[in-house]
């Protein structure tokens, strides 16, 4: 690492709002694309939901949960996924389309599984651990509970970002993870702040009225765009401007042009 990118970390700070700025920016401009990612990421969970309705009238109560719960999380983490890189396309210029999609299976298939496949092992162990001991009369098994209660919070402030780090990493699980905790560990306020931005997005995509417009489109482009600020504190992506020339979609196979360099501080 040069001089130059050591000092480059060491005065750039992520900026929370700022990058869920930029993320609404980023959702507004392609507004019919990160719309019909939300409508996949939907179709997706009501896809999970009917499958489920089916599995409990064949299967026996165990079973049926086992099976109802698998198969809904594949289904929500594959269009997650997709979601996720449309907007990666979309924050670093290259050229994004639907086709995003299909290449998540066709080039990320494997690796989706995988950590995918992790994601839901590691998250229902901690939930029932959690569950099991705070429900217990004992005090010390209560702060047992509440003790896994911080653990499984701090899972999740890694999980914000599991899927900006499987469309960088080339699907290397382990590196996925890795990266991903310590990311959380030494960005706890922003890590803390984009899972209670992409839970907001949640919450009013519940409300039943934003489902189709946010609950994957926006928080994909937040995530995306905070796991960015991330990256420009370690010197792995620059900094841009506010601002770039509306001319057209610039394609992948050039930078954008740049109306105003950001002015330092």
């Amino acid at each position: 690492m040069t001089r130059d990118t050591n000092d480059l970390v060491a005065q750039y700070k992520p900026r929370l709002l700022h990058g869920i700025r930029r993320g609404f920016g980023d959702y507004y401009d392609r507004l019919g694309l990160t719309a019909a990612g939300s409508l996949v990421l939907a179709s997706a969970i009501f896809l999970g939901m009917a499958i489920a309705s089916v599995f409990h009238q064949i299967f026996q109560l165990p079973v049926a949960i086992v099976a109802s719960v698998t198969a809904f999380w594949f289904l929500a983490t594959y269009a997650w996924a997709g979601n996720v890189l449309v907007a990666h396309r979309i924050a670093y210029f290259e050229d994004p389309s639907l086709r995003s999609y299909v290449d998540i299976l066709k080039e990320y298939g494997v690796g989706l599984l995988k950590l995918a496949g992790v994601e839901l092992v590691v998250s229902a162990i901690m939930v029932m651990d959690a569950i099991f001991f705070l429900a217990q009369s004992s005090s010390a098994l209560k702060i047992v509970g509440t003790i896994v209660t911080y653990m499984l919070l701090l899972w999740f402030m890694t999980m914000v970002w599991h899927w900006p780090f499987f469309i960088t990493e080339n699907r290397d699980t382990l590196k996925i993870l890795k990266k991903s905790a310590l990311v959380a560990v030494d960005n706890p306020l922003l890590s803390l702040g984009a899972l209670v931005a992409c839970a907001l997005c949640g919450a009013l995509a519940a409300t039943g009225i934003a489902i189709p417009f946010v609950i994957g489109g926006l928080a994909s482009c937040i995530q995306v765009r905070l796991h960015r600020e991330c990256l420009k504190k370690y010197g792995f992506a620059e900094d841009e401007p506010e601002e770039i020339d509306n001319a057209g979609w610039p394609t992948a196979s050039g930078p954008p042009h740049r109306l105003h360099p950001r002015r330092p501080g």
